[in-house]
């Protein structure tokens, strides 16, 4: 039989020449690989997620925008996400058209409650500004979300509805998320909102914080600082 060769591996080691039917095996095993979810080693987490067969769109948005790779396809039916392997950073839940994918105890409007008019609302990530954050002054409300990536359009803008005089989006810095991309799907977020007619640039920003930098935190939260909030 014909022997493949190649200057590098097609698949596997690479280390030896492989005829045409043991390179289709090798294939098809990567391909079953990457078809099964891999398992969340924190174990299930206790935000579920869900979605709704009844209002999904097929678009599949879900799909790419997993970085877990937790969102399984099925041909006849929705979409399925596996419990064993979604972190819950939420990236579906935020990213969905249909909004057809929820989060228990986290919708947009129970993001929202605590925005009473006069507070600055920041929205921070568990992992990272959650950590640093310490005492608050006054006129802040914090609101811990499982990764930046939970935010929206519509979360920000429900929040300016109701009252908030600011919003602030707290992320990894560029390269720590766990969820891979969730910082860069937040930071573009609010330079979406900042891009629409009748905002104000100084009432939405992104900032990166990391649970190492308290000092950082309070900075910018401090009422005796008072800094600009950080635009994208």
């Amino acid at each position: 039989m014909k022997k493949i060769f190649s200057r590098r591996p097609i698949s596997g080691t690479g280390h030896d020449d492989i005829d045409r039917e043991d390179l289709a095996f090798e294939i098809q095993a990567i391909l079953a690989d990457l078809e099964t979810s891999p398992v969340n080693p924190l174990g299930p987490s206790k935000d579920r997620v869900f979605i709704d067969e009844t209002a999904y769109a097929r678009c599949l948005t879900c799909y790419r925008v997993c970085s877990h790779r937790a969102v399984a396809l099925n041909q006849d039916h929705p979409p399925r996400i596996s419990d064993h392997a979604c972190f819950a950073c939420q990236a579906c839940v935020s990213n969905c058209p249909a909004q057809a994918i929820t989060a228990s105890g986290m919708t947009n409007e129970d993001l929202t409650t605590p925005a009473p008019k006069g507070k600055s609302l920041v929205f921070a990530c568990r992992r990272s500004a959650v950590l640093a954050a310490g005492p608050l002054p006054r006129n802040i409300a914090l609101v811990p979300i499982p990764c930046a990536c939970r935010i929206s359009q519509d979360l920000i803008l429900k929040a300016l509805v109701k009252g908030a005089d600011k919003v602030m989006v707290m992320g990894c810095h560029k390269g720590n998320c766990q969820s891979g991309q969730g910082s860069d799907l937040a930071r573009k977020i609010v330079e979406s909102v900042l891009s629409m007619p009748g905002i104000p640039k100084d009432k939405v920003a992104w900032q990166p914080i990391s649970a190492t930098e308290p000092q950082t935190f309070a900075r910018i939260l401090s009422k005796k600082s008072n800094p600009r909030m950080r635009r994208p």
